[in-house]
C-alpha cells in the first residue's frame, strides 16, 4: 500500500508539472496575444496623440501668427498717427496760416457777417476751435475770441460747447486713424496708476485731467488711446472743462479794455 501510494504520488507528480507548465505556457500565450492585440490597437493611439500635438502646435502657430498681424496693424496705425500728427504741426508752422489763425485775424473774419448771421457765426467760430485743436493752436485763443465776438455770457456759452466739440473732435480723428493701444500695451509703471483710474472711474479721471490740463491736446491723444468710451469722454470733458473757460471768459471780459488797446484784440 505504501509502495502503491508513493508509486502514485510520484505519477500524479509528474503529470501535474506538465499541466501546470502547459497551462501557465498558455497564460502566457494568452498574454501574448493580448498584447500583440493591443500592440496593434495602440499605434492608433500614438498617431491620434501625435495629431493632437500636431493641432496644438498649429494653434500656437495661427496664435503668434494672429499675435503679429495685430502688432504689425498697431504699428502702422501708430506710424500713421505720428505722420499725421507732425504734417499738421508743420502746417501749423506756416506763417500764411498763422497770421490768419492770429486772434485779430479770426475776430475780423467772423465780424464780417456775425451781425446778419450770429448762427453762422457761431458754427464758423466752432469749427475754427475743432480744427485749431488739431493743429494744436492753444485753446485759450478761441476762448478769448468767444468773448470778443459773443460777449462775457454769450462767449461763455460759445466757448465752452466748442470746447467739448473741439476735444470730441479730436478724440474721434486719433481713436480712428491711432486705435486704443494704450488698452493693450504692456504696462508701465509711472502710467499704470492713471491707465487704472481711467479704466475704474473713466468719467472723474477725464473731468480731472480737463479741470487740470484744459484742452491740450496730448490728453485728446491719451484718453483716446485709452480704454475709455466716447461718451465717459464726452461727459467727463463737458464736466472738467467749464470751471477753467469760465474763469477765462470772466477775466478776458475784464481785461477787453486793455487787449483792444494794445491791438492784441
Amino acid at each position: 500500500m505504501w509502495c502503491c501510494g508513493g508509486a502514485v504520488a510520484p505519477a500524479r507528480t509528474e503529470h501535474a508539472e506538465p499541466e501546470l507548465a502547459t497551462s501557465t505556457r498558455g497564460a502566457e500565450l494568452t498574454a501574448c496575444g493580448e498584447h500583440a492585440h493591443s500592440s496593434l490597437c495602440d499605434p492608433c493611439e500614438p498617431l491620434v496623440a501625435s495629431g493632437g500635438k500636431a493641432s496644438e502646435s498649429g494653434g500656437e502657430r495661427g496664435d503668434v501668427g494672429a499675435a503679429r498681424r495685430t502688432r504689425a496693424v498697431l504699428v502702422a496705425r501708430l506710424g500713421a498717427l505720428v505722420l499725421l500728427t507732425a504734417g499738421l504741426v508743420a502746417l501749423s508752422r506756416n506763417s500764411a496760416l498763422r497770421e490768419r489763425l492770429a486772434l485779430k485775424s479770426m475776430r475780423a473774419q467772423l465780424d464780417a457777417f456775425g451781425s446778419t448771421a450770429p448762427a453762422l457765426a457761431f458754427g464758423a467760430y466752432v469749427v475754427m476751435f475743432c480744427g485749431g485743436e488739431l493743429l494744436h493752436v492753444p485753446g485759450v485763443v478761441f476762448i478769448v475770441l468767444g468773448v470778443l465776438l459773443f460777449g462775457r455770457w454769450g462767449g461763455f456759452g460759445a466757448a465752452f460747447f466748442g470746447s467739448v466739440a473741439s476735444v470730441c473732435f479730436s478724440f474721434v480723428v486719433v481713436r480712428a486713424i491711432g486705435g486704443q493701444p494704450i488698452s493693450a500695451a504692456p504696462r508701465w509703471k509711472r502710467a499704470a496708476a492713471l491707465v487704472d483710474a481711467v479704466a475704474e472711474r473713466p468719467i472723474a479721471a477725464v473731468a480731472l485731467l480737463r479741470l487740470l490740463l484744459w484742452v491740450a491736446p496730448p490728453v485728446n491723444y491719451f484718453l483716446a488711446m485709452s480704454a475709455v468710451s466716447f461718451r465717459d469722454y464726452a461727459l467727463g470733458s463737458a464736466l472738467g472743462l467749464w470751471p477753467p473757460v469760465l474763469a477765462i471768459c470772466l477775466a478776458t471780459d475784464a481785461l477787453l479794455p486793455w487787449l483792444e488797446s494794445s491791438g492784441l484784440a
